[in-house]
């Protein structure tokens, strides 16, 4: 649970081969966390700077709308990849979204939450965008903070950034 006078956040620096784009969110692994406590803007205005979300799509049917819809609200690019899905979560968000914005991957056979994020991760980078952000469909993180997670790598001081909503095992109590 993201609480709204701070976030955590682990920043991280690695070795990236020369290849490979600031920004990518890839199988890179890090090889240095360190972690920061943040203030929040008071400003939420979104930075929309070549930021892609990848939405992984199974069995999110009830939430992958919403999550769309706040999606694009800060973001230039959301593709949603539906992993071979039972209740057809991609066909959904086609059926719903009118939008240039929003791009509908559809696996031929279930690769896992890691084979779609992958498959999003390639189509984003091969539409050119710098910021490559993998948000669940369920509504369970929360996509107002993509800016204040975002900001550290378009002002290139960081090369990843992940939220972290159970840092602190109070959180994880009900």
């Amino acid at each position: 649970i993201w609480t709204h006078d701070r976030i955590i956040m682990e920043k991280t620096r690695w070795h990236r081969p020369a290849n490979v784009r600031r920004g990518l969110f890839s199988d890179f692994l890090a090889r240095q966390h360190i972690e920061l406590r943040l203030g929040l803007p008071n400003s939420r205005e979104p930075l929309k700077q070549d930021i892609a979300i990848v939405i992984p799509c199974y069995r999110v049917r009830d939430s992958i709308a919403g999550v769309v819809r706040s999606a694009l609200q800060h973001a230039d690019l959301v593709i949603c990849v539906d992993d071979a899905c039972p209740d057809h979560s991609g066909r959904l968000v086609q059926s719903e979204f009118n939008d240039n914005r929003v791009k509908v991957l559809f696996n031929e056979r279930n690769l896992g939450v890691g084979g779609a994020v992958k498959a999003g991760y390639r189509e984003a980078l091969a539409m050119g965008s710098t910021v490559v952000v993998k948000l669940d469909g369920d509504g369970q993180m929360d996509p107002s903070l993509i800016p204040l997670l975002a900001q550290p790598i378009l002002a290139g001081e960081s090369d990843y950034c992940k939220g972290n909503r159970f840092h602190e095992v109070h959180y994880l109590k009900g």
